[in-house]
């Protein structure tokens, strides 16, 4: 569309290859043999079989490790960030906490470099909960969020933001959903137009 947005987009899941890359750190750490397609849940420590205390743990060592480095993005997200940035403001909004600030704004620097005019991050240094994600993106008055996970999808649009969410094995129960769109990012500028069209009639649907 000609409109010029400002467009929030989830870093790890829509825009990295996160959950891939954690699998491999967890599977050496633990000698398990877990697959993608075994997450079909958001929160990974389920399927996985750890505490949340120990996840939340390992997530520390996991942005320390190799797994973490060689970190690939989506082929098909950098084309459509390419062609977002063209027309729109993009900023990345992100639930890693601060203390792992430096490392993100690294890490996208690499994979995204100049795509982005800023990185959100919506949890304190220690994993200190701030403001929800949704409360962020109407603070910095987002049009539209790019996501992967549904609760925060549902909790943006209850703000009256639209959201669209990326494909992932632990989001597939949307399917079919009346207004929340599940896509590819080869199909992300015509779900957004559709997505999009009917704004007006998400605000009232809280």
């Amino acid at each position: 569309s000609s409109l010029f947005m400002k467009i929030g987009i989830d870093l790890d899941g829509p825009l990295l290859h996160f959950t891939e890359a954690y699998i491999r750190f967890h599977n050496r750490v633990y000698g398990t043999s877990f697959r993608l397609q075994d997450i079909t849940e958001y929160d990974m420590s389920k399927r996985l079989g750890v505490s949340h205390e120990q996840h939340g743990k390992d997530i520390f060592t996991f942005f320390a490790s190799a797994e973490y480095q060689n970190i690939k993005p989506f082929g098909a997200a950098l084309r459509q960030v390419r062609e977002l940035a063209q027309q729109h403001t993009l900023c990345i909004v992100t639930a890693r906490s601060l203390d792992h600030q430096a490392l993100t704004a690294t890490t996208v620097k690499k994979h995204y470099d100049g795509l982005f005019q800023a990185i959100y991050h919506t949890t304190g240094n220690g994993w200190f909960l701030r403001p929800e994600k949704a409360q962020v993106c109407k603070e910095v008055g987002l049009d539209l969020l790019i996501e992967d996970y549904i609760d925060n999808a549902m909790d943006v649009m209850r703000e009256g933001i639209p959201a669209v969410l990326i494909s992932r094995p632990w989001n597939k129960e949307v399917i079919g959903h009346p207004y929340l769109r599940r896509t590819r990012w080869s199909d992300i500028q015509t779900a957004m137009k559709k997505t999009l069209g009917r704004k007006n009639t998400l605000i009232s649907s809280s």
